[in-house]
């Protein structure tokens, strides 16, 4: 199935992005203002898609709401997106940069290649929430492989979707090299930021419905909990045990809008030992009591 192409007229020099309304290829790149389109936000809510977003803002202002999270909206930023997350993107005018989506396997990975969902990759940081300020020679290097990679998304040359990938790589790999500096760790080598900070994602998406405390994670780091607290701060904007709750009311919130288990069930799998104790964590971190928001989050992805 050939993508939409958009038939607005853009920038002189500049090129145009494909329509982000098809959602059939394992890649796809378009401009952050096809995003304000209700058709497009409706066709996104209505879709579990397992592809990751790379959101690049150049310029604009607003929030964007990705399930519970609240991204400030600024110039010359870019954060990301993960698979079946519910999000709203609302500006306060016009807004410039551009939306990556792809799926894992589009990668196409091997113990070989670059992994960006590995301990040193910066997907794997991308549950931290990391927003990362792009301006200087950062900038323009994502600018000419932005140029690349819309090129090519609008070409129908051969092997495109090869050049593709590698192009998302070197997207990737530019933002890496920001967030990937040193910092010491105890058995005497040098561990990044980022390899303690996916490390410990990668932990808390084994663990989380067992281990909830910080100290958990810090113990199987071999570093204190201040010190996780810390480096994962750095990287995230948000300390490990920000991330901790995070990781189970979003958990909890996916199977209350996705599944049809019972409050208690939910509790259960998520490691809740009492339904009290559930219902307590959820309204607090939720503002909402599970019930209401059950049914008022089905009525708008439904309706």
């Amino acid at each position: 199935m050939k993508a939409n192409y958009s038939e607005r007229s853009s920038k002189p020099g500049a090129i145009q992005s494909a329509s982000c309304f098809s959602m059939q290829q394992p890649f796809e790149v378009c401009e952050l203002r096809e995003l304000l389109n209700p058709g497009y936000q409706n066709s996104l809510q209505a879709k579990q898609q397992e592809v990751y977003r790379i959101f690049w803002v150049k310029r604009g202002s607003g929030e964007h709401l990705i399930n519970n999270r609240r991204v400030k909206i600024r110039n010359n930023m870019v954060y990301f997106m993960l698979p079946k997350q519910i999000q709203v993107l609302k500006a306060d005018g016009a807004i410039e940069g551009y939306m990556l989506s792809f799926t894992a396997d589009f990668l196409g990975l091997t113990p070989n290649n670059f992994n960006p969902f590995s301990r040193n990759g910066l997907l794997g940081a991308e549950m931290a929430s990391a927003v990362i300020n792009v301006t200087g020679e950062l900038g323009n290097d994502l600018s000419y492989t932005m140029l690349n990679i819309q090129k090519e998304f609008l070409g129908y040359s051969a092997l495109k979707m090869e050049i593709l990938r590698e192009y998302l790589k070197v997207f990737l790999i530019h933002l890496t090299r920001l967030v990937s500096q040193p910092i010491p760790q105890a058995q005497g080598r040098q561990l990044s930021g980022m390899e303690m900070v996916n490390k410990f994602f990668n932990l808390l998406q084994k663990h989380f419905t067992s281990k909830k405390l910080v100290s958990d994670y810090a113990a199987m780091l071999s570093v204190s909990a201040n010190y996780l607290n810390v480096t994962v701060k750095k990287i995230s904007g948000y300390p490990a045990s920000h991330h901790i709750q995070q990781q189970i009311i979003q958990e909890a919130k996916r199977q209350a809008v996705y599944t049809d288990k019972s409050m208690k069930e939910i509790a259960y799998n998520l490691g809740f030992e009492a339904i009290t104790h559930f219902s307590k964590f959820f309204k607090k971190n939720e503002g909402n009591n599970f019930s209401l928001y059950r049914k008022t989050t089905c009525q708008v992805m439904y309706c």
